[in-house]
């Protein structure tokens, strides 16, 4: 009788205790989801501010608190492509991508921070994933293309990369990233004409503005794109023996080049003084000449709220108010 008492109460106690055990620790998940949201907000005032060692910071926190979400990864890995710091940007893509891997946004911004870290050996499976989850998807062709034409030798494969980078621009005329790498294609191949013709419409694109290039989502992005399709053209010209030409493509790469350059400083000094009045006027000029208006508005806001009678702030507030 004893034992079948003592074999009734540990019954009884392990009824009480697995249901009060499974509801802790679905109150403690609960719990710190709820803290890992309130972290990405912390986090994301922080940014808004530029304080972003301490962004990061609470976003590892989120990271940390609650372990399957893609989003503090995303972030960290944002602002690290924002610095150019390609390799750790796709560290944090990769872990994003392992929580999310059929969210092609994460998947495609894998995959760019790999093209950009020179990392092309992981792409292939990549790649292949994004245009079997987007197949009308511009810039899954795009990548696909940009990787068959970075990587392959044979001739069926050349040949399917330009139908890839062909099939990306059909789908976004007004992206100027596969008409480069078309023209790069076609360079070499030594298909001059066609390289010619395809990197002067990608140019055209590029200084077309915010409202009309598609998929370059910065005025950073541009300056790069531009610099690097000057310096095509010059190798184009170099290939024609048409030395005006290749002069002058060339001395306009040095041109994009030194705003790269300019602005890449410049992001520097607001990465460490992140109330920088004076640099966050010259980023927003640099982004009105892009023209990027939505970024350069963003950062006259921010030296407003710093020095709210700034004489050049307020007058650049009062130009992009008249163009938005």
């Amino acid at each position: 009788m004893k034992r079948m008492r003592w074999g009734i109460l540990v019954m009884v106690a392990l009824t009480v205790f697995i249901p009060v055990r499974r509801w802790w620790s679905e109150a403690t998940a609960t719990r710190r989801r709820e803290m890992a949201r309130v972290r990405l907000r912390e986090g994301s005032a922080l940014a808004g501010a530029g304080k972003m060692s301490q962004a990061l910071a609470k976003w590892q926190e989120a990271a940390a608190l609650n372990p399957d979400s893609a989003e503090p990864h995303v972030l960290r890995g944002n602002y690290f492509w924002s610095q150019r710091q390609f390799r750790r940007a796709a560290e944090e893509f990769a872990a994003a991508h392992r929580r999310q891997p059929d969210d092609v946004t994460i998947l495609f911004a894998l995959i760019q921070n790999l093209l950009d870290a020179g990392n092309l050996s992981q792409i292939e499976p990549l790649a292949r994933r994004a245009v079997q989850l987007a197949p009308d998807h511009p810039k899954a062709h795009a990548y696909w293309g940009i990787f068959l034409a970075r990587t392959a030798h044979r001739q069926d494969a050349l040949a399917e990369a330009e139908r890839a980078l062909q099939r990306s621009h059909e789908l976004s005329p007004r992206m100027p990233i596969p008409l480069i790498e078309l023209g790069k294609l076609y360079s070499r191949q030594g298909r001059w004409q066609k390289a010619q013709a395809t990197l002067h419409q990608a140019w055209q694109l590029l200084h077309q503005g915010e409202r009309t290039v598609q998929y370059l989502e910065s005025a950073a992005e541009v300056e790069n794109r531009r610099a690097e399709t000057a310096y095509a053209l010059g190798l184009v010209y170099r290939s024609l023996r048409d030395r005006s030409q290749m002069d002058k493509w060339f001395e306009r790469f040095r041109q994009c080049n030194r705003r790269v350059i300019k602005r890449g400083d410049l992001q520097l000094r607001l990465a460490r003084h992140p109330h920088d009045v004076e640099a966050l006027l010259d980023l927003a000029e640099m982004n009105w000449q892009v023209p990027s208006y939505r970024e350069a508005a963003d950062l006259v806001r921010r030296a407003l709220l710093l020095h709210p009678h700034h004489p050049r702030g307020r007058a650049l507030a009062q130009r992009l108010a008249a163009v938005r």
